[in-house]
């Protein structure tokens, strides 16, 4: 948000109402006026309707139409008589469930008579917010998927071409960078038998590997540093016919004397030896909980760009080196206690203690004109402080990341604070809670499903329901607002129940009418892990009068870290009943083979960025029938999830893929749009 002081006088509107209300409709994008002296809408055009989900917008308070944490301090501002301009991003959370990218800008506007009107623009980004987090996180988070199964893989053709190969993979075998970049497939294989004990025993055993190419293989080899590598080769399968192998590695010894060091071990980023994005978040929290909040601290996220620091050629090794001079500059130009981290790419994150937004401010003007004064890389930094960039570590750097973001449009080195009304913040929160506590009295709960579909027989096998609510004075309150509130004060727990056993009633109604459709529900991390959860489970099923194996409960990986005991009993609890039991979220990038061994899952649900990835050109939409193959190999489902495009349903079921969901085969549905739905031929309810 800037101010500015002239209140616009060098564009001022001096047209009649009638002339404002008419021209919206022309703008040909999604806009609609605000009367700031009763904080309404008076006005909003077709494409505001179409864009919000929503025909109520007239009338409707201002900070409601988009519940923007920016927004809300604007209009907070302009309550207090601050007028400004608002122009940046934000996400829109929409009553369908959909998250939409858009860039909007908010101006006073002053008619003849002195009436404060404001005019909202809001454009629709999502095509290009969807190429931009292609560009820049598709190919490392994929990668990274893989990686943190914690097995080196490979994958060749049938004749042992290299295809592809993980990071893992790079390190165990200890590739060095000549032969890693030279895209030679033999320079690989021949560096592999370098490095093992019997070179004879290892060439016939890869032999034998080809030579049955239906077969699964499983051995181990020594290699000459005293590693022994355990190997599992299987098939990889794609429409029907074997196209190839997927090796994977993994260290019997890993804590051998002279072992390497894991890179990333403990949140240490491997380049400059700082600490990572995870090292950061848990420093972030810990100055949460170590009572630093009370002195405040400022938080800095620092962007170089890439294209001056590697040039066209990508992650040059001349950029590298740069990285780690950068990392010594960045911290140069701190002068209070501070704790600097690599948050990836050619981005740094840095903590100041007990530091205002005037250190952070001064911090950022020394970075800068270091690197001016030199003719440096150029530089977007931005700027945010405790408690006003949030109340949670994640909050914070998602906050800090948007203000970098803004400083990133200027045509030079800059920085941009981040700033919101906190207390109007903490009211709205107070109002969600408050909204959430009367919600099941006044029946202001409702539920949502969408089908998941078998893509062998192309029939729907469960409904997956998702709570809605929409508050008497909040209106649509999204998911991703409230739960976040309900996690906080502990009324999670009584949203799972009410959704588990309004659900259960639903499914025993789709039963009556012949529809054997699973119920499908997820249950938060709080909630799997309290005493007694699965015997809670069991009631409700008695009570409704359905059976366990027509109830699927998603478990999300982060309730089996955060107290992995308590998940693991709850779950074994859940599978002995006969309920099916599906890992969530999974290829996210703390996904682990091990929790799957340990586990009695029926299957898993992959992550929806994988949905999309699967459907692109680039290398990494190998990967997903890799990931596939791994997990049927342990024989259990695998089911897609963010099958949103026809691509993208078609790559997934090309990979191999037991079910899939999403907007393309089936969009959320309530009553009575799911009685409808359920009320057609089966014929017309398949893929």
């Amino acid at each position: 948000m800037t101010s500015n002081p002239p209140l616009l006088a060098q564009v001022p509107a001096r047209e009649p109402l009638s002339g404002m209300f008419a021209a919206l409709a022309a703008m040909g994008h999604a806009a609609w006026i605000v009367d700031a002296a009763h904080g309404r809408i008076l006005a909003a055009n077709v494409e505001a309707e179409e864009l919000l989900e929503r025909t109520d917008l007239e009338g409707l308070d201002a900070d409601d139409a988009v519940a923007d944490l920016e927004d809300m301090a604007y209009w907070d501002g302009v309550r207090c008589g601050v007028v400004a301009v608002l122009d940046s991003d934000a996400e829109l959370n929409l009553p369908s469930g959909r998250i939409c990218a858009v860039s909007r800008r908010i101006a006073p506007l002053w008619l003849d008579g002195g009436c404060p009107l404001f005019l909202v623009q809001v454009r629709d980004r999502s095509r290009e917010h969807r190429i931009e987090l292609e560009r820049e996180t598709a190919l490392s988070e994929l990668r990274a998927t893989l990686e943190a199964t914690a097995d080196a893989i490979l994958v060749t053709d049938l004749n042992g071409r290299i295809r592809a190969f993980n990071r893992r993979f790079a390190r165990m075998w200890a590739l060095p960078d000549g032969v890693l970049h030279a895209g030679d497939d033999r320079a690989v294989q021949e560096w592999m038998r370098m490095n093992v004990m019997d070179v004879d025993a290892y060439d016939r055993r890869l032999e034998d590997v080809y030579a049955h190419t239906l077969a699964e293989a499983h051995d181990e080899v020594a290699q000459v540093n005293g590693a022994v590598i355990e190997r599992h080769a299987q098939p990889q399968w794609s429409q029907g016919r074997p196209i190839g192998r997927v090796f994977s590695f993994r260290e019997t010894n890993p804590h051998r004397a002279g072992a390497p060091r894991e890179p990333g071990h403990r949140g240490i980023d491997q380049l400059t030896h700082l600490p990572n994005r995870t090292g950061f978040l848990l420093t972030l929290e810990d100055a949460l909980r170590s009572g630093r909040q009370g002195a405040g601290f400022a938080v800095l996220c620092i962007e170089f760009n890439r294209d001056a620091l590697f040039g066209e050629g990508g992650d040059s090794a001349a950029g590298a080196r740069r990285l780690s001079e950068l990392a010594a500059q960045v911290r140069g130009a701190m002068r209070l206690p501070h704790y600097c981290a690599r948050l990836g790419g050619s981005r740094f994150g840095v903590l100041i203690d007990y530091a205002s937004e005037a250190a952070a401010e001064a911090a950022a003007r020394r970075l800068i004109e270091a690197q001016e004064s030199v003719a440096g890389v150029p530089v977007a930094i931005g700027i945010g402080t405790y408690p006003g960039a949030g109340l949670s570590g994640d909050e914070i750097l998602r906050h800090v990341e948007i203000a970098m973001h803004r400083a990133q449009q200027a045509s030079r080195s800059t920085f941009a604070l981040h700033k919101f009304g906190f207390e109007g913040w903490q009211r709205k929160r107070d109002r969600v809670e408050a909204g959430l506590l009367r919600a099941g009295e006044e029946g202001r709960f409702r539920l949502a499903a969408q089908p998941r579909f078998d893509t062998r027989t192309g029939l729907a096998v469960a409904l997956k329901v998702q709570l809605r609510w929409r508050d008497r004075e909040l209106g649509e309150v999204a998911a991703s607002q409230f739960m976040g509130v309900a996690e906080e004060r502990g009324l999670v727990g009584a949203l799972d129940d009410w959704v588990l056993e309004h659900g259960l009633l639903q499914q025993r109604r789709w039963r009556a009418a012949g529809h054997a459709l699973r119920l499908n529900v997820n249950v938060s991390d709080w909630q799997l892990t309290q005493p007694g959860y699965a015997r809670r489970v069991a009631a409700a099923l008695e009570a409704a009068g359905c059976a366990p194996q027509d109830l699927e409960i998603d478990v999300g990986e982060s309730a089996l870290q955060a107290d992995p005991d308590a998940a693991l009993a709850a779950v074994r609890s859940l599978a002995r009943q006969g309920i099916r039991v599906l890992l969530d979220g999974f290829g996210a990038g703390t996904s682990s083979l091990a929790a799957l061994q340990k586990l009695p899952f029926a299957g898993v649900k992959l992550d929806p960025a994988l949905a999309q990835a699967c459907a692109g050109a680039g290398a990494e939409s190998r990967w997903v029938p890799a990931l596939v193959e791994l997990v049927h190999a342990m024989r259990l489902e695998v089911h897609a999830v963010g099958a949103d495009t026809e691509p993208q349903c078609a790559a997934l079921m090309a990979a191999g893929c037991d079910g899939v969901q999403g907007r393309r085969l089936g969009q959320w549905m309530e009553d009575p749009a799911l009685e409808s739905w359920l009320g057609r031929p089966a014929s017309q309810r398949s893929l």
